[in-house]
């Protein structure tokens, strides 16, 4: 064992004797090429000087620099040369061969800043955004044989100004020897050049010649420019614990990129300081660890995270609420509570009584410290739908179609609307700084016929009223009252959810899709094509007019991937329905009554109202835009009554002049999972059978209880739920679900009263019959019937739904 040990002490110290010949035979070799290639591109090797600095480094110039000794002064590390000449594309070919001929005023000298152990942690900090390549020396004085080339290579201003605008530069002696904390991207081979985009190095090792040294540069510029869209687990999670919010949101598609970019914009522009937004592409390196750590299964998405929690979202937004009204509502709020910590205490009854609904009334729409106040004096200029949508503190300069005006009836020793006041104020100031919203109080003690006629019982009562501005529209239709849309509250009073709320009631009708399988409409929609290249026609302005008046009920779709303005002139818009029924409405150039006859060759005509419509022959829309926004408004209603519908919390609690359900009709709604409602089930084809029997006399409805759980749960006897709640072990709830939580069960309402409904199965039925129930189409009639013919003997108390 021993003469094992001396032979191989005698190799090693054989092998270190000799490796000084191979390094120098090796540098001989990088000095030839390192000579071809500066008389090539660098111009004679007269040009280019080397010197010796006190420190023993060494630094290269031109003489052209030395005649001109403000050339000399060096550029910051990752900054733009002093030429500020723009950053040109750069192919791999790189810099033409021909032209080292150089302007007096160009620079001719980088020179490499010597880092620091801070310097060095935060260039590696910093790369997954600003790329760097850092030199590792293997000596301290002089200069290694690649840091001459690399040098060499930099000397030529074309080349600095390409790779100065994409990497910050750098050289260090051995990071080891310090207190550096990026350990791990130290390269083990030294002298090296490695170039960072990211914790881990990319070195250039092998052959140290010129040529070969460029090219690598390059290709490592182009990945970097490449990549700087990237999102890097490192870099978001730095993000998260740096702003006090940031938004990340997740694309599968370049559409949805699209999408988000476009909302993510506006939220730069709204909050440039505390917000950062973050898009993380499919194709990014660590978009499956981001998107496992923050359970994203479905895109796009958009996930909203405070400083305060880096690790928990406290909003994870899809589908519908993926707008950018929802996303700034719940940034405001959150900037609002960490600002302001508005609790209950900050606010006393006597304080409120005098604020709010004390005998002496500030005057409307005065601000006191809080939310403005609404009174009957100026109802109509706020409220009004004959008047301009007025522009107070929430809307200065808007050009919206629609604005929103939400109001908080509350009335005097009223002890709930004390305590909900700190809630309420808290969403005024995320309101505040809103475009198209505006919020007030109005106090019923002063005004009670007002509240009465707005029919408020309860207090305090939220509702938003969509007001359109009329002038305009005032030449999309012949109607001149342009009535608003109501939607009330009906919902837990506190700030979060009324904001989640009022960021549904304030999105516009009409959406944007590139095409029409991005959709994801229920039961009938319109799909509107632009056109681009025709100066005059059916105005845009007047699509979002018809859109308006079929708000909550008739989603509008406009195929583009570019927002139109209100003077483009619309090519087609057509009627789409689920049951894969679809006709146009309107084509440009073509008369109205053409179009709409074609109706007939589509079965549209099947499950509608009767109607008969006062067209000529010649009638086009691009004549009498008034007329036709009219003429397709109750086309478009006549023609979009289904069977059975899906009804929504939001459609449900909508007032306006018409609507697609029938409002005179009782409405049977079915509740039950979204597996009930599939083509397949039998549960669903036995109630489209009894709706197809029951089409003239009741509306039927679907209602999704996992999509909307809490709404579902007040279909039940009044007190049911309190009972249950005292009765059942809550935490078997999901394993032994009270009776009327069973699904599927049906239930009959009438659409102005939220307080009595009828049931079936019975309420004495126990869970385990339903369980096993099979609904036929018979039975289903029958219970209508029932109904009709006597409705007061099945209706039963319920809660407030």
């Amino acid at each position: 064992m021993a003469s094992k040990n001396d032979a191989f002490v005698a190799t090693l110290c054989c092998f270190l004797a000799i490796s000084p010949c191979l390094l120098a035979a090796q540098s001989s070799s990088t000095l030839q090429d390192t000579k071809a290639y500066s008389q090539t591109v660098g111009g004679p090797k007269d040009d280019i000087l080397e010197i010796t600095l006190e420190d023993g480094s060494v630094s290269f110039e031109t003489k052209l620099a030395r005649t001109h000794p403000e050339a000399n002064r060096p550029p910051v590390a990752g900054a733009a040369t002093t030429t500020g000449a723009p950053a040109r594309p750069s192919p791999l070919s790189g810099v033409k061969e021909d032209t080292a001929e150089e302007s007096p005023s160009s620079p001719k000298l980088w020179d490499i800043k010597e880092l620091t152990a801070s310097d060095y942690d935060s260039l590696i900090t910093n790369a997954f955004s600003q790329p760097a390549c850092i030199l590792f020396s293997s000596q301290r004085r002089g200069a290694s044989v690649i840091e001459k080339v690399f040098l060499q290579v930099l000397a030529t201003s074309e080349v600095q100004e390409e790779l100065s605008s994409v990497f910050s530069v750098g050289k260090i002696y051995d990071p080891t020897l310090m207190d550096v904390a990026s350990i791990i991207s130290i390269p083990r081979a030294r002298p090296s050049l490695c170039c960072y985009r990211g914790e881990t190095p990319v070195c250039f090792y092998g052959d140290h010649s010129a040529a070969r040294l460029k090219d690598w540069l390059y290709m490592q510029k182009n990945e970097a420019e490449n990549l700087k869209t990237d999102i890097h687990a490192i870099s978001v999670d730095r993000e998260l614990h740096t702003n006090e919010v940031t938004v990340l949101g997740f694309a599968r598609t370049e559409d949805q990129s699209v999408r988000l970019c476009k909302i993510f914009q506006r939220l730069e522009k709204l909050f440039p300081v505390k917000v950062k937004t973050l898009i993380v592409p499919w194709e990014s390196p660590d978009t499956r660890k981001i998107t496992q750590q923050f359970s994203v299964n479905t895109f796009p998405a958009v996930l909203l995270v405070s400083k305060a929690n880096p690790h928990q979202p406290f909003k994870h937004l899809i589908g519908h609420d993926l707008t950018l009204s929802t996303i700034e509502l719940h940034i405001e709020a959150t900037l609002q509570k960490v600002a302001v910590q508005l609790t209950s205490e900050n606010f006393q009854s006597r304080v409120l009584e005098q604020r709010y609904a004390g005998p002496i009334l500030v005057k409307a729409v005065k601000e006191t410290g809080g939310i403005p106040v609404l009174t009957g004096s100026n109802w109509d200029q706020v409220i009004s739908t004959t008047h301009a949508a007025p522009s107070s503190y929430g809307l200065p300069g808007s050009t919206s179609l629609v604005q929103v005006v939400a109001v908080t009836f509350i009335k005097a020793n009223c002890g709930t609307c004390a305590k909900k006041m700190p809630e309420l104020e808290l969403v005024h100031k995320a309101v505040e700084r809103m475009t198209g919203v505006s919020f007030y109080i109005f106090n019923c003690s002063s005004d009670p016929g007002r509240c009465e006629h707005q029919g408020i019982r309860g207090f305090p009562t939220l509702t938003a009223y969509r007001v359109v501005q009329n002038k305009r529209v005032e030449h999309c239709t012949q109607d001149s009252t342009y009535n608003s849309i109501r939607l009330d509250y009906h919902d837990v009073l506190g700030a979060i959810k009324v904001l989640e709320w009022l960021s549904q009631v304030t999105e516009p009708a009409t959406r944007y899709v590139s095409k029409t399988k991005e959709s994801d409409f229920q039961d009938v929609a319109l799909f509107a094509e632009v056109a681009p290249d025709i100066a005059k026609g059916y105005p845009f302005k007047c699509l979002e007019y018809l859109c308006e008046q079929l708000y909550g009920q008739v989603a509008c779709y406009v195929l583009s991937k570019q927002d139109a303005v209100g003077e483009a002139a619309m090519l087609r818009v057509s009627l789409y329905r689920s049951d894969g029924l679809k006709a146009p409405v309107f084509v440009a150039g073509q008369p109205l009554a053409l179009v709409m006859e074609s109706e007939s060759e589509t079965q549209l005509h099947h499950f509608h109202s009767p109607h008969k419509y006062n067209l000529m022959p010649d009638t086009l829309c691009e004549d009498d835009a008034a007329f036709c926004t009219d003429t397709l408004l109750s086309f478009i209603r006549d023609h979009s009554r289904l069977p059975v519908m899906h009804i929504t919390q939001q459609v449900f609690h909508t007032q306006q002049r018409q609507l697609l359900f029938n409002t005179d009709m009782p409405i049977l709604i079915a509740l039950g999972h979204a597996s009930n409602f599939t083509q397949e089930s039998p549960f669903y084809k036995n109630l489209y059978s009894a709706a197809l029997s029951m089409y003239k006399f009741m509306s039927f409805a679907t209602l999704d209880v996992d999509m909307y759980p809490m709404w579902a749960g007040q279909f039940v006897p009044l007190g049911y739920r309190r009972e249950m709640l005292e009765t059942t072990d809550t935490g078997s709830l999901h394993l032994n679900p009270p009776t009327l939580y069973t699904y599927p069960r049906l239930c009959i309402v009438r659409w102005h009263d939220h307080r009595f409904a009828a049931f079936y199965p019975d309420l004495e039925e126990k869970r385990w019959q339903r369980q096993h129930r099979s609904f036929t189409s018979s039975e289903i009639v029958k219970f209508a019937e029932d109904f009709l013919e006597d409705p007061e003997k099945l209706l039963t108390r319920t809660e407030m739904f």
